[in-house]
This record gives C-alpha cells, sequence and structure tokens, in this order.
C-alpha cells in the first residue's frame, strides 16, 4: 500500500558537512525545546481543531512566547505524526488479518470482553 497521494517523491537529505568551515552547517538554527506548559496548551489546541487559522496561531503564539513559525511548523509535524500513527495501525491490523485469517478480529474482541468480565467479577458484579 502506497502512503504517498500523487507524484510527489522523497528528497534526498544532505549530509552534514563534518567540516569545522563550513558556513551552512553553523547556520542551522536549533531545536525548539517546548516547556511542559506549552505542549499542553499546544495539544490542547490541536484536539480541538487540527488546523490554526492565521489568527489563532497569532494568538497562541504570543500567549505561548513562541514565534508563529514555531507554532505553524508543531501543527504540521503533529499532523503528520498523526498521520504516520493511522498509517501503521492501519498496517499492523492488516497484518493481524493476514496472519489470523478474519477471527483475529474476534479474538481480539474476546479477549477484551474476558478482561472486562474478570473486572467485573473482581469488583463483585455479577453478569
Amino acid at each position: 500500500m502506497c502512503l504517498f497521494s500523487g507524484p510527489r517523491r522523497q528528497r534526498r537529505r544532505r549530509r552534514r558537512s563534518q567540516d569545522p568551515g563550513d558556513k551552512e552547517a553553523d547556520n542551522k538554527r536549533p531545536r525548539t525545546a517546548f516547556s511542559p506548559q506549552q505542549l499542553s496548551a499546544l495539544l490542547s489546541e490541536f484536539e480541538s481543531e487540527r488546523y490554526l487559522t492565521g489568527e489563532r496561531r497569532s494568538r497562541l503564539a504570543v500567549r505561548l512566547g513562541l514565534s508563529e513559525g514555531q507554532v505553524k511548523i508543531w501543527f504540521q509535524n503533529r499532523r503528520a505524526k498523526l498521520k504516520r500513527a493511522k498509517a501503521a495501525a492501519i498496517s499492523a491490523k492488516e497484518e493481524a488479518l493476514e496472519r489470523g485469517g478474519t477471527h483475529a478480529h474476534a479474538d481480539a474482541s474476546q479477549a477484551s470482553y474476558g478482561a472486562s468480565e474478570a473486572r467485573h467479577k473482581a469488583n463483585g458484579v455479577s453478569s
């Protein structure tokens, strides 16, 4: 299954030069380390809406003490992470179905039911 939609190709990354006189490697901005409070606010915004308007991005950046670019890139990266996670989950589900046939889903449901029943028994609830 191809995860890319369209004629895009992956670009080759240029290796960072080990040459101490390489200006390009020296100009690279260090990675932003977000504080726990910033991450919490960014996640909260992301959960309510995955895409930001310019106005919301601006307000969020000011509130968190970040640049608009940092907020924009964080949202882009988060959407990419979500997309990769979904693709991995679909792939894992397909592999499970291939390995276990059509019973894989039923087996998982049965295991879930069994765990639920065990919790009820431990709490003194009868079925």
